[in-house]
């Protein structure tokens, strides 16, 4: 069944009932890469990549291969030469291709399989923040900012992306610019400072509420940082903690998300729910606001 789709499941099923014999499988799949016209082709590297260094029999056929493969298949060659010898890191420079391409197609397909990497794919860091940038599709922003939150070490190379997208016309770009900022909001008082701007000055209520939420949750860790805020000497931090601490008393924080099956819930709290233990958080703020209303 050469041409059939049937014959596609061939690598996939050798992969799973043949995992403890590479010895077999190995072989076998690497003549279904090499011997087969089509839909076996195209199957045969994600099988090999399941049996890690188990597969290194197969990189010189994988490498030949890719010779001649159009830029979707080169790609996924190279991840699997990858994830068989993570020290090549030089195999996701096709991926990388295919992330900043014009060809729309190539970039979502590029995005897909660098969030399946995770941490993996870390040697597309710096394609990934040059997209962040640049990436017209706003979806594929917000998901490579949400990536980015998870795999960016650079502290200040993320607030500066992120800053950038705060000023995007795309609701859920400006929100994932939130989270990257709330990242790192709460290791900073400087940035919680910053995040705390955000909020007073973003006009988007989904996401000024995003920043809300995210201000509230680093607040219960860190309560010495809105009592410094408030006594910041720039006016628009300090300002802006005044107006956090306002909204506490009258908006509702969504601070828990779960997920049942296809659907999210989400529990909000308002300032009649907090316990005793949410409220101790604000009292150092009192002496600091009867000083502010005596001036």
């Amino acid at each position: 069944d050469e041409e059939g789709r049937s014959r596609a499941n061939m690598a996939s099923t050798l992969a799973r009932v043949g995992h403890n014999r590479p010895d077999l499988v190995v072989p076998a799949l690497t003549y279904l890469l090499t011997n087969s016209s089509r839909w076996s082709k195209f199957q045969a590297p994600d099988a090999l990549a399941s049996f890690g260094s188990a597969a290194k029999s197969a990189i010189p056929e994988l490498l030949a291969v890719s010779q001649t493969a159009d830029d979707q298949f080169k790609a996924n060659i190279g991840i699997t030469i990858s994830k068989i010898a993570p020290e090549r890191t030089d195999m996701l420079l096709p991926l990388v291709a295919n992330l900043t391409s014009e060809n729309a197609s190539l970039r979502e397909s590029a995005l897909f399989q660098i969030e399946l990497l995770g941490t993996n794919g870390l040697a597309t860091l710096e394609a990934m923040r040059k997209m962040a940038t640049q990436e017209p599709n706003p979806d594929h922003r917000r998901r490579i900012l949400d990536w980015l939150v998870n795999n960016e070490t650079n502290k200040e190379e993320l607030v500066g992306i992120a800053q950038i997208n705060l000023t995007n016309e795309n609701e859920s770009v400006m929100g994932a610019a939130v989270r990257c900022l709330g990242a790192w909001a709460d290791g900073s008082q400087t940035r919680f400072g910053e995040l705390l701007t955000v909020f007073n000055s973003v006009r988007n209520k989904q996401v000024q509420g995003n920043a809300e939420t995210c201000l509230y949750l680093i607040l219960r860790k860190h309560p010495d940082y809105l009592m410094a805020c408030l006594n910041n000497p720039q006016s628009e931090v300090s300002y802006s903690a005044l107006r956090f601490m306002h909204s506490l008393s009258r908006d509702s924080l969504v601070i828990i998300t779960y997920s049942l099956g296809t659907s999210t819930n989400e529990r909000p709290f308002e300032m009649k729910d907090f316990d005793n233990g949410d409220k101790r958080l604000l009292q150092d703020a009192i002496p600091i606001l009867v000083e502010k209303l005596r001036d």
